[in-house]
């Protein structure tokens, strides 16, 4: 601790006392730390480089009433960071250094300032001799989960020690590892209502897709096919059902994905930090606050820099001369308290502002020192259950019997969201489709980059499912999806490669529909229900005509009925005798046809009508089956086929109306086709297993 800060804070004391005017708000707790010297950019405590900079600070609250003092007696710590008070609202964890040079440990303390004691302990870490405890969050009042470099391993994109999170009981004991990413999993956040466990995730992969040589990997970009190489910190969510999936995100861009110290603020809503360098890595420069309503959906903007929705390219900030914002937390009134630095020179207070991001109000704010990481003291009464499968983790002894594999189960490696919805389309159905999954062994040194295995092979089962048993678990890995030739397979998002890593949990399964960007966050559904997708973006799509201009007869397939006609609508040239036919190299049971009229759009001088049409299905050269409907909606009207086993479906107009741009045509925004893989295929469509 640094005199200077001392004696700020003493000054602050007295000068706060009485707390700035405005709504009330209950204690929060919160950290004042010194600027990192000569890096005015950087935030103590924040992303991988300085998650564990040690710069001096004191652990403080400000009552309710508006009074500011240190919570610990003076001297008790060199330095502290990422508070969190506990349930019943008594006390604080957080991470502290006694010292310059020390490790960081986890601490717990009553908010009076007493019964200061370590949780975690130096020489119980695994092949790591340095090691640091960051980032804990309460799971009961008696669990706390952590981040910690102490398995050891050095990040993919930098060179920096791995976090991953672990378990320990609030009065110490034995530590349980629960997750085992690759490049880093720290931030962790526990809603004791829904019982929901997030944190943030360092995505990133070097190993790159490739169609050139047998593995179908490569760290040369110059031979990886053209994909997305995201490198950004996402919120995952991690459960004991369905091991880790997207919590949070808006997969349209890269920045409106990024959520570093994710939080809870009510409801399915999460909150998180973005950066202009969405990895933050060497430095996330400019930093601000986003939300999430849902699972997938867009980011609303809350405080910080506006940044274009791309991102724009790893390491090139965008020169920003903006206020920065993090550490955000929720209020009992809906309000948010966070770390704000309005000028955007470092100097970061501790602010609160409404849901919506509006009426910015300051509650603490030291010249020259960096206030962070608020924690409001509130107590939170957890729902039934809530965490019981981590309580019942924790408390497991460790046994060498236990299961050191787990189970991968995709339930419909086809399936994708619905029309309109944020999820790319997934693989088109093929004969011969395999899953590949890579295993890595994490670099411990700077100087050699991990290697990656190939482990296992999985072919795509009748029903569109993938299961693979036996796999090693707590080992960080990623798949691949490749065709009969051993080839990369390709998505509406790219190669079905992933760009990250995952981990399955000893004994465990985890479950996942769908092969694409976002996947993960879609729901699983009932079994039966889960075998039946649209099949229609995997199908070979041809037209009588298309309008000059137009997106063509791929436009119907595209899964968007929303935007500008020419670029989501098939358009005929003319409304006479105009037809659109969809193929598919695979059998296919279908079940059901949803056909969707373009949406009138004055603008652009669309006014299309379906009145009739006639859906006719094929197998081979064979006629299967024949329905009408009409009028169609834009909206989607449903046509009962229940064929058992066709290949190609053809869409007759047969009466429009209306006209794009002053010229009589006819046109479909999208077909939707329901369908899964006829059960008199699968001899033809797979093999088997491959050695």
């Amino acid at each position: 601790m640094s005199v200077r800060l001392s004696a700020l804070v003493l000054l602050l004391v007295l000068a706060l006392g009485s707390g700035p005017p405005g709504r009330p708000a209950p204690a929060v707790v919160f950290v004042s730390r010194n600027p990192i010297p000569g890096e005015p950019g950087a935030i103590p405590g924040l992303g991988p480089h300085h998650r564990a900079t040690v710069t001096g600070g004191r652990l403080m609250i400000r009552e309710a009433s508006g009074r500011i003092h240190p919570l610990l007696p003076g001297g008790a710590l060199h330095d502290v960071s990422d508070p969190a008070v506990s349930l019943d609202g008594r006390r604080v964890a957080f991470a502290g250094t006694p010292h310059p040079d020390s490790a960081w440990r986890i601490y717990v303390a009553r908010l009076d300032g007493g019964g200061l004691r370590a949780v975690t302990r130096s020489g119980s870490a695994g092949p790591s001799a340095r090691f640091d405890d960051l980032d804990p969050c309460w799971i009961s009042d008696s669990l706390l989960c952590f981040a910690s470099t102490r398995e050891g391993g050095v990040a993919e994109y930098a060179s920096v020690p791995v976090t991953n999170l672990y378990l320990v009981r609030a009065d110490g004991g034995r530590i349980t590892r629960l997750t085992a990413e690759r490049n880093g999993a720290e931030e962790p956040a526990f809603d004791p209502g829904t019982g929901r466990l997030v944190y943030a995730r360092w995505w990133y992969n070097r190993h790159l897709p490739s169609a050139l040589g047998p593995r179908g990997i490569t760290l040369d970009p110059r031979r990886a096919l053209p994909s997305d190489r995201p490198n950004l910190w996402q919120v995952v969510e991690l459960s004991r059902n369905e091991g880790v999936k997207l919590a949070a995100g808006d997969i349209g861009s890269r920045r409106t994905t990024t959520a570093y110290q994710p939080a809870f603020t009510g409801g399915t809503e999460i909150v998180g930090v973005y950066a202009a360098n969405l990895g933050l890595s060497p430095r996330p420069g400019p930093t601000g606050i986003q939300a999430f309503a849902g699972r997938l959906g867009p980011a609303r903007r809350l405080a910080g820099p506006i940044m274009d929705s791309g991102g724009g390219s790893y390491g090139s900030p965008r020169g920003l001369a903006s206020p920065s914002a993090c550490s955000p937390a929720r209020l009992p009134d809906g309000r948010i308290v966070f770390a704000y630095d309005p000028g955007g020179r470092g100097d970061f207070g501790i602010f609160t502002m409404n849901a919506d991001g509006s009426r910015i109000t300051p509650l603490a704010d030291f010249p020259g020192t960096l206030e962070l990481d608020p924690a409001p003291v509130v107590p939170r009464t957890p729902s039934r259950g809530a965490g019981a499968w981590l309580a019942d983790l924790a408390r497991r002894p460790g046994d060498p019997k236990d299961p050191s594999t787990f189970t991968f189960l995709c339930e419909n490696v086809f399936a994708g969201g619905p029309i309109d919805g944020p999820s790319p389309s997934g693989p088109a159905p093929a004969p011969g489709l395999v899953l590949r999954f890579f295993a890595v062994a994490p670099a411990m040194a700077p100087a050699h980059g991990d290697s990656a295995f190939l482990i296992r092979e999985a072919p795509v089962e009748p029903d569109g499912a993938i299961r693979a048993g036996g796999l090693p678990a707590g080992r960080p890995m990623f798949e691949q999806l490749v065709d009969a030739g051993g080839r990369p397979v390709s998505t509406g998002a790219g190669p079905a490669h992933v760009a990250g890593f995952n981990f399955g949990a000893p004994g465990g399964t985890t479950r996942c529909v769908g092969c694409h960007l976002g996947h993960s966050a879609l729901p699983l559904g009932r079994h039966e229900g889960r075998r039946w997708f649209d099949a229609s973006p995997g199908a070979r799509v041809t037209a009588t005509s298309a309008a000059p201009g137009t997106a063509g007869a791929h436009a119907a397939v595209d899964r968007r009925t929303r935007g500008r006609t020419r670029e989501v609508a098939w358009i005929a040239g003319g409304n006479q005798g105009e037809r659109l036919g969809l193929g598919w190299a695979l059998p296919l049971e279908i079940r059901e046809a949803v056909l969707y009229a373009p949406r009138p759009d004055s603008r652009e001088g669309s006014s299309l009508e379906v009145l009739s049409c006639e859906v006719v299905l094929f197998d081979g050269s064979r006629e299967v089956a024949r329905c009408r409907a009409g009028p169609l909606s834009p909206r989607g009207t449903r046509v009962r086929i229940a064929a058992p086993r066709a290949d190609s479906l053809e869409v007759r107009i047969l009466g429009a109306k209306g006209a794009f741009e002053g010229h009589r045509a006819a046109g479909l925004a999208e077909v939707e086709t329901i369908a899964r893989l006829a059960a008199s295929g699968p001899d033809r469509a797979f093999g088997s297993l491959r050695p």
